[in-house]
């Protein structure tokens, strides 16, 4: 060092270093040169501030996968760091994030270095990165949709829908978006030119580089709005059900206590039998047997004596 740098580091340690008999003033200087390292470290995450947390995720081959917890941290410390790196290296250097500086457009990519085999990497929508101005987005609900190959505009699926919403909503809008629909991949390409109120959106075949049109169209998707006019459609007739079985329920008189002998339903047809093969069941009578003298001769007697004579007259 010069002797005015020395001075002015000598300068700084008197102020900033309490006085230790066991350490010499060079020791002292390293102690303070490493104090200084950490409070670049702690004005460091200002520029997170700026930037702002985000996650990062991977495609698996179906769907978008979350970077684990350690691996977060290394991609938020990479997208931190100015200038950016282009390359991110993970798991001990297995795996290679290329593009790195072009993460938030959808440039970068996982690249395995035993087998080459590529993934796509992106910032998990809705983020904001920095001052960045948001896409030029209609007022209210908006959708998308495509041009077909008649030339008509064919909206996304109700899925499509809600994951490229979420991606125009980014700060910055990235430049690309990938998606499948029918098991075909896909680039959404254009979103980042709508920050200026102009710029064209295309969908980009991923394997045949063939390319349409897509249109941003305010409102909600055809799908959606079919969909929600039927349920408030089904939600009013349920209501007015109800209301319809409550009135009739409320003017049916009260049930009848005598007891009922035919009726519907198994147990009533049961009960229906039951009671036919009662009424064709022989009716039981007190059959007294004659002897002459005894109990029956003398009722005979009786019933002779009260009765036949009305019978002979």
């Amino acid at each position: 060092f010069g002797s005015s740098s020395a001075g002015l580091i000598q300068s700084l340690v008197s102020r900033h270093c309490r006085p230790c008999e066991r350490f010499s003033c060079r020791a002292r200087l390293l102690v303070c040169t490493d104090m200084a390292a950490v409070r670049s470290t702690v004005v460091g995450n200002s520029h997170l501030e700026a930037v702002g947390v985000v996650q990062f995720e991977f495609w698996n081959g179906a769907t978008f996968q979350m970077y684990s917890e350690e691996d977060q941290h290394v991609l938020q410390e990479a997208l931190e760091a100015y200038p950016r790196p282009s390359e991110v290296s993970l798991a001990g250097g297995m795996y290679v994030i290329k593009g790195f500086d072009g993460v938030e457009h959808g440039k970068a990519v996982q690249m395995n270095t035993s087998t080459n085999f590529e993934r796509i990497v992106r910032l998990k929508p809705p983020y904001k990165l920095g001052a960045h101005l948001p896409a030029h987005l209609p007022d209210g609900a908006f959708h998308f949709v495509f041009e077909d190959e008649q030339g008509e505009w064919q909206p996304y699926s109700q899925r499509l829908q809600y994951e490229l919403s979420q991606s125009a909503r980014c700060s910055p809008p990235p430049a690309q978006v990938f998606f499948v629909a029918r098991g075909h991949s896909y680039w959404l390409v254009g979103l980042d030119r709508l920050s200026n109120g102009g710029g064209e959106l295309t969908q980009q075949n991923l394997k045949t580089g063939k390319s349409r049109r897509v249109a941003m169209w305010s409102g909600e998707a055809p799908a959606a709005a079919a969909h929600r006019a039927a349920y408030s459609r089904s939600g009013a007739a349920s209501s007015s059900s109800l209301a319809s079985a409550s009135s009739l329920a409320s003017s049916v008189p009260a049930p009848i206590t005598a007891p009922r002998l035919l009726g519907s339903g198994p147990r009533a047809a049961s009960s229906e039998t039951s009671q036919k093969k009662k009424s064709s069941a022989p009716q039981a009578s007190l059959v007294v047997p004659f002897v002459p003298g005894g109990p029956a001769a003398a009722l005979a007697a009786y019933w002779w004596k009260n009765k036949g004579s009305e019978t002979r007259e």
